[in-house]
C-alpha cells in the first residue's frame, strides 16, 4: 500500500501543477500582465535543468512498472 500511496502523492503533486499551469495559461491568453512572469521563467529554466539532470524513469514509465508488478 505503500507504494500506492506514494503514487498518489505524485498524481496529487502533479494535478496541482497542472492547474496552477492552467492559470496561468488563462491569464497569460487574455493579456493580463502579471508581477509573476519572471518567477514563471525561473521555474521554466529551473524545470529545464531538472530534467536535463533526471536519470530516473518518468512518471509514465513509473506507473506502468508499478501496474506490472
Amino acid at each position: 500500500m505503500e507504494t500506492l500511496d506514494y503514487i498518489q502523492e505524485k498524481l496529487d503533486r502533479l494535478y496541482t501543477e497542472l492547474a496552477d499551469l492552467e492559470r496561468y495559461l488563462i491569464l497569460h491568453a487574455s493579456s493580463v500582465p502579471t508581477e509573476s512572469d519572471h518567477v514563471w521563467n525561473d521555474l521554466r529554466d529551473l524545470a529545464a535543468d531538472v530534467s536535463a539532470s533526471w536519470n530516473g524513469p518518468g512518471a509514465v514509465e513509473e506507473i506502468r512498472a508499478q501496474r506490472e508488478k
